[in-house]
């Protein structure tokens, strides 16, 4: 049987390179073993898992979770929507969801605070 074709998909990283030259786009999409990572990018990089860290820090709980990166990014979506169907009271870093071909990896707590109407 033949898969249905995936709906294509474009991180905001991508749409940027998309912006800045569209041969770039294309080789990072079909060609990525060509990409060269500059000290500035390696820099970007180090900076976000210092923001990483430090929300740990601040947030973090002896029961806090990280959904760890996978390519398949359903898997990551998967493991996101277990704890939270599973009643999570604790803060899931990079919790990973996915509306309408737009994801997102953010920190998740899930609120103690009611609304009373």
């Amino acid at each position: 049987m033949k898969r249905p074709a995936r709906k294509p998909y474009l991180s905001k990283s991508k749409l940027i390179s998309a912006w800045q030259c569209p041969k770039r786009l294309h080789l990072e999409k079909h060609h990525p073993e060509l990409g060269e990572v500059s000290a500035k990018t390696e820099s970007l990089f180090a900076t976000g898992h210092q923001v990483g860290e430090i929300s740990k820090q601040l947030y973090g709980t002896p029961d806090s979770v990280e959904i760890a990166f996978n390519r398949k990014t359903s898997l990551m979506v998967r493991d996101t929507a277990e704890l939270i169907d599973g009643g999570a009271d604790f803060p899931i870093f990079e919790a990973t969801f996915q509306h309408d071909g737009i994801l997102g990896r953010v920190v998740f707590e899930r609120s103690s605070d009611k609304i009373s109407g």
